[in-house]
């Protein structure tokens, strides 16, 4: 469970001009975690993503970041590659309120990494969120409130995302925690994300979240 620190200040990264390139002996340990995860989960996807220093203070506010990718986030979670290899995956999440203040949570596809895991919106910080060298972590929570739920803040008058706290997982991740209150009923949310599954499948793409349902006030988690 990740130890949530309640911060209301803005986070940003800053992307190194080198991306982090693991020694031969650590990426064979890698890539030896990664073809067991893929027989374990074929649709799995070896994608990019940008990692922190390890030992990189979760409350820091600004903070370097390399590129890598998603096999070497595995290693690191599975507790595979030594710990001077263990750099601190970045992720950002979205406490999203309804009208009544219930708080918004989606089940996990089988192509993600906990299929059937009940979560908040959000994901990995990754490459689309990067612009120039600058990354504001909440760039990447309206992404991923977009791909997974099919809300779109600037269509329901871009209410704001407001810094909330910081996840520090046991696993080494850091997360960036958004709130926005979206004034919306329940049922238009349902609305929304019925609309998001059926435009996916339309598409043939895989949802991210197969289901959502709302947690009350107080109850929340991550």
């Amino acid at each position: 469970m990740a130890e949530i620190l309640r911060d209301d200040r803005p986070h940003l990264l800053r992307l190194t001009d080198e991306p982090l390139t693991l020694p031969p002996e650590v990426a064979a340990l890698a890539a030896e975690n990664w073809e067991r995860r893929l027989a374990e989960q074929p649709a799995l996807f070896d994608g990019p993503t940008l990692v922190a220093a390890p030992g990189t203070d979760a409350r820091t506010l600004e903070v370097p970041v390399a590129r890598s990718c998603y096999s070497h986030y595995l290693a690191v979670s599975d507790g595979v590659l030594p710990s001077e290899w263990c750099h601190r995956h970045v992720w950002a999440g979205v406490l999203v309120r309804a009208a009544d203040g219930a708080c918004l949570h989606g089940r996990m596809s089988d192509t993600t990494k906990r299929p059937g895991h009940w979560q908040l919106p959000g994901g990995a910080i990754d490459l689309d969120d990067v612009d120039g060298d600058r990354i504001d972590p909440a760039d990447c929570a309206r992404r991923e409130l977009l791909e997974e739920v099919g809300l779109d803040l600037g269509a329901i008058g871009d209410p704001p995302l407001v810094p909330w706290a910081v996840a520090d997982r046991p696993n080494g991740n850091i997360g960036y925690l958004y709130e926005v209150r979206t004034g919306l009923e329940q049922g238009q949310v349902e609305e929304i994300f019925a609309a998001h599954l059926r435009a996916e499948e339309a598409a043939g793409r895989a949802p991210e979240f197969t289901a959502i349902r709302w947690v009350a006030p107080g109850q929340e988690w991550v």
